[in-house]
């Protein structure tokens, strides 16, 4: 078995300069001031139209994000329902085929397992150990039961998985067996609209810790790339840049 942490990527290229003149060229629709429009009252625009609410004009840019995380957490990412998906498909993809490696990858848990490392985990002869062949018994005393048991839980998920496909099942009968830590590729392509409100849900102290380890990540990526539609989510949970 593999395990990995989970990640976030903006999967388009992005020049605020273009964002900001698409969405006040359709904003300026509205009030037919297409002749007032420059880069600077563009932007100034479009920052007014965030802060009356008037967020329907930013429904007409999307960004697409692919997302590599486990499958509770992708299962919380669509219920948004203003969004399109492409997701890693446990009905047709056999783990136990070269492709994958002839294993399984699991996500490693953020909020309670910290000191286990990525890549390739066995169990042999009484003691975990990594694929650099270096041991993994470095746990924390409050957490090693735990980890220790997380461990065993997804090694014994893969072997019953590997002989329900031996059996002749297929993979989207044996995938019965697979867990809520199984690593999953999901891309979504949302409007900016959308992804404000992903952010004031999923960047909470309220959400599930892993979801709020990747919705804060994309934050800082998205707010990088577009910070005048992002700014004043961004400083609610990192404080003014400047």
């Amino acid at each position: 078995m593999k395990l990995i942490k989970s990640s976030v990527q903006i999967l388009d290229q992005i020049n605020e300069s273009e964002v900001i003149n698409k969405i006040a060229s359709i904003a300026r629709t509205c009030y037919k001031s297409e002749d007032n429009s420059t880069p600077e009252k563009d932007k100034a625009l479009v920052k007014r139209i965030i802060e009356s609410g008037h967020e329907a004009m930013i429904e007409h840019y999307s960004i697409s994000v692919k997302f590599i995380c486990d499958r509770g957490v992708s299962h919380e990412i669509v219920r948004h329902r203003i969004a399109s998906y492409a997701q890693e498909s446990t009905r047709y993809c056999n783990y136990t085929k070269d492709k994958f490696d002839n294993e399984i990858t699991y996500i490693i848990p953020s909020q309670w397992i910290d000191e286990i490392p990525e890549g390739k985990c066995s169990w042999a002869d009484g003691d975990w150990m990594c694929d650099n062949g270096k041991s993994l018994f470095f746990f924390r005393e409050d957490g090693g039961k735990s980890i220790d048991g997380f461990l065993h839980a997804i090694q014994t998920d893969e072997t019953y998985y590997n002989i329900l496909i031996n059996d002749g099942l297929t993979p989207q009968q044996a995938r019965a067996v697979l867990p809520n830590c199984l690593k999953t590729e999901l891309n979504v392509t949302a409007n900016l609209r959308e992804w404000r409100h992903f952010f004031k849900l999923r960047c909470s102290t309220a959400a599930h810790p892993d979801m709020r380890v990747l919705a804060l990540d994309l934050l800082k990526q998205m707010y990088e790339l577009v910070p005048t539609v992002f700014e004043d989510i961004y400083d609610t949970y990192f404080g003014n840049k400047e």
